[in-house]
């Protein structure tokens, strides 16, 4: 069988029109025509997303066949990652990291109100505070309800165009420095803000509205940093070195590790809060 015949008969068997084959892989219907007549091939995009569509393997589509081994050719596992696909990804994890970075930020919000208003009743300061936490868990709970756009690019093997991939090699290469630079940064931020703590300790004899803030902003700014670093180098590995990592990531992506993993990161936040409201109203 020829690549044409081939394509011919995958179509039948999906029940496709020549229509709405061109439509999925971005061509016209006498483009689709043309390569079942034998008058030409797609390029190696199209070539990757009849692939991935039809479930069977470039060598299949490429190489004539006979007609009794046709029958029997193993499909290709995986899912063709487009350039779309894969730049609509890493942008939907950029913002998911944004959401939860601010999300975490809710949480340390929580103290803002005992700092800023040390004198007003401490009753009002707690409820500023629940506030807070209220908004961060009301965050968290509707990224967890949503729907997530790109599952496969997650859960499956990978195959890209190959100078799309190149090219994503290159682009990964100069954001992680970047990437890396602002996860040491979140670490400078914790020393800065142990070392405001401590000047300020010194200076005034205890902590005073300014050191605290302070302190607070380095430290809600370090957690920052580190989710949207690691989130985004995470994603690119997953993209780049996805055999290595595909089968660890399916264990964490299951619901019951993924509900455990949020609940212990939440109950630690809020036990760090808690701690310090109880602190500031001198019960500790």
């Amino acid at each position: 069988m020829t690549f044409g015949e081939k394509l011919y008969k995958l179509r039948k068997e999906q029940n496709l029109s020549q229509e709405a084959l061109a439509e999925k892989v971005n061509a016209t219907r006498q483009a689709v025509s043309r390569w079942e007549n034998g008058q030409g091939f797609p390029e190696t995009e199209k070539l990757l997303i009849l692939s991935s569509l039809f479930q069977v393997s470039l060598d299949y589509l490429l190489k004539d066949t006979p007609p009794e081994e046709a029958e029997g050719s193993p499909a290709e596992e995986g899912y063709y990652a487009s350039r779309e696909t894969t730049l609509g990804y890493l942008a939907h994890t950029q913002k998911t990291a944004v959401k939860i970075g601010l999300f975490v930020l809710c949480f340390f919000g929580a103290a803002l109100p005992f700092i800023l208003f040390p004198h007003v009743d401490e009753n009002i300061c707690a409820l500023g505070s629940i506030i807070f936490i209220a908004a961060g868990i009301a965050g968290a709970i509707s990224m967890a309800f949503q729907t997530d756009p790109y599952p496969q690019m997650e859960k499956e093997p990978l195959f890209f165009d190959h100078q799309f991939l190149e090219e994503l090699k290159a682009r990964y290469g100069v954001l992680r420095k970047r990437y890396v630079w602002l996860f040491i940064f979140g670490f400078l931020l914790i020393f800065l803000a142990g070392g405001f703590a401590i000047l300020f300790d010194d200076i005034l004899g205890k902590f005073s509205m300014l050191s605290e803030l302070i302190a607070l902003a380095c430290v809600s700014g370090s957690i920052f940093c580190w989710i949207f670093s690691i989130g985004m180098m995470s994603a690119y590995e997953i993209l780049l070195e996805n055999p290595k990592h595909i089968a660890s990531r399916r264990k964490w992506q299951q619901p019951a590790y993924r509900l455990l993993a949020g609940v212990l990161i939440g109950i630690g936040v809020i036990v760090f809060i808690a701690l310090y409201i109880l602190w500031e109203m001198n019960i500790l």
